[in-house]
């Protein structure tokens, strides 16, 4: 899912600003890289996937058919993103 790619480092943030001062630093460290990381790795398992194509995610509707027009709130994957 290429919404987890944006989600593992917002994820790790709000741990750290909730919990950064009552965990240990080795473990902030740990939480901070790993997220990161998981975010880099994912990123480029997709990458693999592409072969010369896009990968898109959709959301859902971003707003409800304004004027004959679904707009989607959407990620999307190509190769000049990657």
């Amino acid at each position: 899912m290429l919404a987890q790619i944006c989600l593992l480092p917002l994820a790790g943030f709000l741990i750290l600003a909730l919990l950064g001062s009552r965990i240990p630093r080795v473990l902030a460290a740990i939480i901070g890289c790993a997220t990161v990381a998981g975010a880099g790795f994912l990123t480029a398992q997709h990458l693999l996937q592409l072969h010369g194509g896009a990968i898109t995610q959709s959301l859902g509707p971003w707003i409800a058919h304004a004027g004959g027009v679904a707009p989607e709130f959407a990620f999307k994957m190509d190769a000049l993103s990657g």
